[in-house]
């Protein structure tokens, strides 16, 4: 997320130069800065025993303040509207069922439950952040609902498999084990994951659809 921030400030300095120093300020106040983050650190966290050495109610406390830092550090750079996306049900990824070893291939229900709690946590740091930080319109994305709502209704949005990727085994194949040599689905649109990890494009498009309908209107 740092490096993103870095960028963001470059990109200001850039349309300073072009527009001038008023001018990107209102530009700047007046864009939409969606950030979705998180997902990444709790992957890991679950994969790596010396991460698991710490309990995860401290490692989400940790990385929300990393997201208190950025929010804080994007609104000083002229930022003023806000979208932060939570976690999705991370446990219900083709890969964190693998790892489970659940020959049913069910979600991996305390994952999903780390997830809810952290994204309890996450909109009461954002209703903080909007009453300090004056002007200021913090919105929370909820990922996990939005996710949730299709694998648990699959058929209502034309899915078939939601339990592995279309890439591959759809086990665990993930980054740069998905390539231009690896098989995939024949039908990648009747499947909610691409990879181990990602979702789909259909899904994406499903989750921009809630955003445009009903986090959009927010503002």
């Amino acid at each position: 997320m740092s490096k993103q921030v870095d960028l963001f400030e470059d990109y200001l300095l850039r349309l300073r130069g072009i527009v001038g120093d008023k001018e990107a300020s209102r530009i700047v106040a007046r864009s939409l800065i969606f950030i979705s983050s998180g997902t990444n650190d709790f992957s890991h966290y679950y994969r790596s025993p010396k991460k698991r050495k710490m309990e995860i109610g401290d490692y989400q406390d940790i990385v929300l303040q990393m997201v208190q830092v950025y929010v804080k550090e994007l609104y000083d750079l002229g930022g003023r509207q806000f979208c932060l996306a939570g976690l999705p049900p991370f446990g219900c990824t083709p890969i964190q069922i693998t790892l489970s070893g659940d020959p049913g291939r069910a979600c991996v229900d305390e994952q999903n439950w780390d997830a809810h709690v952290y994204n309890s946590k996450l909109q009461r740091l954002l209703a903080k952040l909007q009453g300090s930080l004056h002007g200021s319109r913090i919105v929370y994305v909820d990922a996990y609902r939005a996710l949730v709502e299709i694998l648990e209704n699959p058929a209502k949005y034309g899915f078939t498999e939601t339990s592995r990727g279309c890439c591959g085994t759809g086990l665990r194949e993930v980054a740069l084990f998905c390539n231009a040599f690896t098989p995939i689905c024949k039908n990648v649109s009747s499947y909610v994951f691409y990879d181990a990890v990602h979702p789909t494009e259909r899904v994406y498009m499903l989750v921009n659809d809630y955003i445009v309908n009903d986090v959009i209107p927010q503002f």
